[in-house]
């Protein structure tokens, strides 16, 4: 199925946004996947590399 993401709408885009947090970070500790919602709201680039990176930092 193809999608045009610029069609989609801002509910639509962070439904799509939750499901694939929850996907790439299932089984990772909750503080992780808050990093992860925070960052994308701030426009920030996220990967699950850097969020474990950063949360073995702290």
């Amino acid at each position: 199925m193809d999608i045009d993401p610029d069609k989609l709408t801002p509910a639509q885009l962070d439904k799509i946004a939750e499901h694939l947090i929850q996907k790439a970070l299932a089984g990772k500790p909750e503080a992780m996947v808050a990093e992860a919602r925070r960052r994308l709201e701030a426009g920030e680039t996220v990967t699950v590399e850097a969020i474990e990176t950063t949360s073995e930092a702290t």
